[in-house]
């Protein structure tokens, strides 16, 4: 007699890991393992997973994310279910960026994730900040970033770097981007009221409003 474990919404890996659809773990199944199956401990996914988790908590290195994976191992192991207790090495976690996985794709991939989370609102805000602890020894300022943000479910869903010698309207449309805008409502401070990107978000099905004076106004471009 043949059965199935899976409920509703779920689907099961080739390793046997029960997974819910839409999740972050169905989210990283996309990309082939091209590696042999001789001495690979962990599953391409696991190794995806476990990267994502850790820049979440601005571990960037593969030092950073050995260090902060073992330090979790625990809730990794019955998170992942996984039957060792130990993690991936930092070698293992260089390997994976330097041949397997490229780190544009890889920040798609988290794009999409956010993007897809149930509870989202129509209204997304683009404003920037500079983020604490991003600061080197030797540098002249922390980092710079460009955020677009879903008002209503309080998530960033992507982010643009903002070089030294630009400002936020360089990084907006390289932020806008990243998202579809269909449907959205775009709101940003008085200085994103630019011509090219309002044509952007328009063509793409999106609408705008820009903040003036601490009070947001319609914005009706004219081209």
């Amino acid at each position: 007699m043949e059965y199935s474990i899976l409920e509703p919404g779920q689907a099961i890996s080739e390793t046997g890991v029960v997974y819910e659809l839409k999740s972050l773990y169905d989210c990283f199944q996309g990309i082939k393992d091209p590696r042999k199956a001789h001495g690979k401990r962990y599953s391409l996914v696991t190794l995806r997973v476990v990267i994502f988790l850790a820049k979440l908590c601005n571990q960037d290195t593969p030092v950073a994310i050995a260090d902060w994976a073992r330090n979790h191992a625990h809730e990794l192991v019955e998170l992942l279910q996984l039957k060792r207790t130990w993690m991936p090495h930092h070698n293992t976690i260089r390997r994976v960026f330097q041949s397997i996985v490229d780190a544009a794709e890889f920040e798609r991939l988290v794009g999409e994730y956010h993007q897809q989370q149930p509870g989202g609102g129509e209204q997304w805000a683009i404003d920037g900040k500079t983020l604490r602890g991003t600061r080197l020894l030797d540098a002249a300022k922390a980092e710079h970033v460009l955020s677009v943000y879903d008002v209503h479910a309080q998530r960033v869903v992507a982010q643009a770097v903002v070089a030294q010698k630009e400002n936020e309207i360089v990084a907006a449309p390289q932020a806008l981007q990243q998202v579809a805008v269909a449907g959205k409502i775009i709101t940003g401070d008085a200085m994103h009221a630019q011509r090219a990107v309002s044509a952007d978000i328009v063509a793409r099905g999106g609408r705008l409003s820009v903040g003036g004076e601490g009070q947001p106004r319609a914005l009706v471009p004219r081209y």
